[in-house]
């Protein structure tokens, strides 16, 4: 999220979709490096939840292999 503050500056925070928490990015002059930061923030944690359902995903086919060889195995 970036705000025009009282100063005329720019601020800028995010959720951290991990921890829930709000991650503070930084106080800029303008709405447009307070932007490019959050959306490189942004992108970052999107990489990562990315990577953490492929993670999910191989680790529940590779569940699913293995109990359809043992299915195999005990017929």
């Amino acid at each position: 999220m970036v705000r025009k503050r009282k100063s005329g500056k720019f601020a800028t925070e995010i959720r951290d979709p991990f921890s829930k928490k709000r991650i503070w990015l930084g106080t800029f002059n303008t709405a447009e490096e307070a932007s490019e930061v959050y959306q490189s923030k942004k992108l970052e944690f999107q990489e990562k939840l990315n990577k953490a359902k492929n993670a999910n995903k191989k680790r529940l086919f590779l569940q699913n292999v293995n109990l359809g060889c043992l299915l195999v195995i005990h017929h």
